[in-house]
């Protein structure tokens, strides 16, 4: 922001990124080396790690390329088949919702390699207890996140634009927004399965849904333009319910795939049951002012954390009381 203010132009501008980035991986190096020594940094080239690791790496090269293709299909299919304002307006919407991902990406970093460190261990029953307490704390946790982009969209989408392009793209951002909580609750099985090294199940997924989900979107865009765009992403991931969630619940979990969907559809209905019943009376009421929105959003998601605290996994409700604990004694200690 400050570049563009002082008026540097577009080469100043990403010149300025490339050294953001060279700071930050420079950043990242040194910490390494301080935690670990710089002689573990020196590369080196070991043919046994190779063929340890080649498989499992090939797989991961599969899911990161075709994930990419994926993410980014229905954005190059608008930009085919509707005019290049719609197109914009999509990337903006799409880009809006996916950096609320972050959350989600993070939680999944932590849990990898404790995940792998039980998987390692032998440790089943603690690795299910792992992924029980990590699974409700996304599902529950991230939900609250993207029912508040489609409560902030009307009134943001008409400040950065117009009232018209608002409300064209409340109804995309909604199925986006759906569609990225649809990933979240797949992310800890994903995380899992890499965990018990079966990798092939999330890059068969995304092989298989070139054909199954790639024409469909196409379809969906002809048909119903940008809301047959937000709505391609749902449509991805209730294929990657269908084809992965089952294999993870053989394979890995070894628990019957009903009640995985079952605790997906009990975090469904207690977020309609308090943010689309908190919708459902702005829409009666006509009522789409900022202030109506915050309140009914804030009053929403206080009851939503109270049913959610309601029905989580009973340890990662202790885990919350020991850090609710935690964080009174270390008050009271600093008063």
């Amino acid at each position: 922001m400050l570049v563009l203010l002082a008026g540097g132009q577009v080469y100043l501008v990403a010149g300025w990124i490339a050294a953001s980035a060279l700071l930050g991986a420079t950043a990242y190096v040194l910490g390494a080396a301080r935690l670990f020594g710089w002689s573990h940094l020196m590369p080196l080239f070991s043919m046994d790690v190779v063929r340890r690791n080649i498989g499992f790496t090939g797989h991961m090269m599969v899911i990161s390329v075709l994930s990419l293709v994926h993410t980014q299909a229905a954005q190059v299919i608008v930009s085919k088949l509707l005019p290049i304002a719609q197109f914009g307006f999509y990337g903006f919407a799409s880009s809006t919702v996916t950096r609320a991902s972050f959350v989600t990406g993070a939680a999944a970093q932590a849990a990898f390699p404790s995940f792998t460190s039980l998987f390692a261990s032998d440790d089943r029953p603690g690795l299910l207890r792992q992924y029980r307490k990590m699974h409700d704390l996304v599902c529950y946790g991230t939900l609250p996140l993207f029912t508040g982009l489609c409560f902030a969209a009307l009134p943001v989408y008409t400040y950065v634009f117009n009232s018209g392009v608002a409300r064209t793209l409340l109804l995309p951002t909604a199925f986006l927004a759906l569609g990225t909580w649809m990933n979240a609750t797949i992310q800890m099985p994903y995380v899992l399965s890499l965990a018990m090294c079966k990798p092939q199940i999330a890059a068969r997924l995304n092989l298989y849904a070139l054909a199954a989900v790639l024409p469909v979107t196409a379809a969906l865009i002809l048909l119903f333009g940008l809301p047959g765009a937000g709505f391609s992403w749902v449509f991805y991931h209730l294929f990657a319910y269908a084809y992965m969630v089952p294999r993870i619940s053989r394979e890995c979990l070894r628990s019957p795939v009903l009640s995985w969907y079952l605790h997906t559809l009990r975090v469904l209905g207690l977020a309609a049951a308090t943010y689309g019943l908190a919708w459902l009376v702005i829409t009666a009421l006509q009522a789409f002012s900022l202030p109506v929105l915050v309140l009914a959003y804030a009053a929403a998601s206080i009851a939503f954390a109270a049913g959610a605290y309601v029905s989580i996994d009973p340890d990662l409700k202790d885990t919350i009381q020991r850090f609710r604990g935690s964080l009174m004694v270390r008050n009271a200690s600093a008063l």
